[in-house]
């Protein structure tokens, strides 16, 4: 049985259901049942087992939460089962992007959404060395997005960049996700600024604990490899994702 990420099946269901061409979709019909596949295997060849068919639940509760399906609620006997794509369905499947997160790595550069994906593919995934793969994945992921984001030359020209004598070239991954945020959620106030240094804290923390987990000799954890993908994208969220008036990341 392939070890699916939730990304995956998320985007395996939007093209199931794009395969009907705007007719609605009954849940079962498209996540099947034990002993009776839905499309949703079809279109992946396999058969799932329990956890995994739990995981697509959990996906497709996700796409309708996050407003990608909606139920039709035409049947009178099963009002909220049929489903089709909104817009916004159509437009994440367009853009290969599953979220808020996806869609501000993309802007940056595609192959780091990428990243995000192999590197929770392989916290899946039971492989030999994956938990390695998933750890160096993850400090990958945050050094390229912050390097990219937070070029040095940009980086030195903010009107608050003091160089750190600390760093070889005076620029820290605190400078550089000051600078993203600046750039991304237009902060101005100094509670945003400090809440940006913590969140500079925290991704230096971050950073550290995946570099020990991608060079330890100590046998990894999967719970370990997770807590430090988890916190590496609350970092992200924090400082690439804007929020919407109520507060809640749009």
């Amino acid at each position: 049985m392939p070890n699916y990420t939730l990304r995956t099946l998320k985007l395996s269901i939007l093209e199931a259901m794009a395969r009907e061409q705007e007719r609605p979709t009954h849940k079962v019909n498209l996540l099947g049942r034990p002993g009776q596949p839905g499309n949703l295997e079809r279109h992946l060849g396999c058969v799932f087992d329990s956890s995994t068919r739990a995981q697509a639940l959990r996906a497709m509760d996700r796409l309708q939460h996050d407003g990608l399906v909606t139920p039709t609620y035409a049947d009178l006997v099963a009002p909220e089962s049929w489903l089709v794509l909104t817009e916004s369905g159509h437009a994440a499947l367009r853009r290969r992007a599953m979220d808020p997160l996806d869609e501000a790595l993309v802007a940056i550069s595609p192959h780091l959404m990428e990243m995000r994906d192999g590197a929770w593919s392989a916290v899946a995934s039971s492989e030999a060395d994956a938990l390695r793969q998933a750890a160096h994945s993850a400090r990958e992921l945050i050094d390229q997005t912050l390097k990219i984001s937070a070029p040095d030359e940009q980086v030195k020209v903010a009107s608050w960049y003091q160089p750190d004598s600390g760093s070889q070239n005076g620029v820290t991954r605190r400078h550089r996700l000051r600078f993203i945020m600046e750039q991304h959620r237009h902060i101005h106030s100094e509670s945003e600024l400090r809440i940006a240094e913590k969140a500079c804290e925290l991704v230096h923390t971050i950073g550290q604990r995946l570099l020990a987990l991608s060079h330890s000799r100590e046998v990894l954890t999967r719970a370990d490899v997770y807590d430090a993908m988890l916190a590496a994208e609350i970092t992200f969220r924090r400082v690439l994702v804007p929020h919407n008036a109520d507060g809640e990341r749009k």
